[in-house]
C-alpha cells in the first residue's frame, strides 16, 4: 500500500494554526467567564425579571424561554467582537477567504438564528426535566444529549 505523499508545513501554516489554537483558547475562556458573571451576578436576576415582565402572565415555561432567549441575545453581543476577528479577520488576515464583510454578517445572522431555534428547544428540554425527574433529570437530560449529539 502506498503511503500519501505529505506536504511539509510552512512558517505561514504553522502561525496560522498557532493563531487559531490561542483564540479558540482565548474565546473558550472568555465564554465561561461571560457564562460564570450571568450566574453569579445579578444579571441573570435582571434578565429573569425582564422576560417576567415581557411575558407578563404567569407561565413558567414562556419566562424561561424568554430568559434564555435574553441572555443569548446578550451572549451574542458580547461575544461578537471575537466571533467577527476569529472567522472574518484572522482568515483574510492569512488569506484564507475572500468573503465580504456583507457575506460574513448574512452567515452570521443565518448561523445565529438556527443556534436560536436548537438552543431554545434544548433549553426547553432542559427545563421540563428539571421541572418533572426531581433527582434524575441529569440521566434523562443526558441521554436526550446523546441522543441528540450522536
Amino acid at each position: 500500500m502506498k503511503k500519501k505523499a505529505e506536504t511539509p508545513h510552512t512558517p505561514k501554516d504553522k502561525r496560522y494554526n498557532k493563531t487559531k489554537i490561542k483564540l479558540s483558547v482565548i474565546s473558550a475562556v472568555y465564554s465561561f467567564l461571560l457564562l460564570a458573571i450571568l450566574a453569579f451576578s445579578g444579571i441573570s436576576h435582571l434578565a429573569y425579571d425582564i422576560a417576567k415582565s415581557i411575558v407578563g402572565i404567569p407561565n413558567e415555561y414562556l419566562v424561561f424561554l424568554v430568559f434564555v432567549a435574553i441572555a443569548a441575545v446578550l451572549f451574542a453581543i458580547l461575544t461578537l467582537p471575537l466571533d467577527f476577528y476569529i472567522s472574518y479577520t484572522v482568515e483574510h488576515r492569512f488569506l484564507l477567504s475572500n468573503q465580504t464583510l456583507l457575506s460574513w454578517i448574512g452567515d452570521y445572522i443565518k448561523s445565529s438564528l438556527l443556534s436560536a431555534v436548537i438552543g431554545l428547544i434544548i433549553s426547553f428540554v432542559f427545563y421540563f426535566f428539571l421541572r418533572f425527574s426531581d433527582n434524575y433529570w441529569w440521566i434523562y437530560f443526558g441521554f436526550f444529549m446523546f441522543v441528540i449529539i450522536v
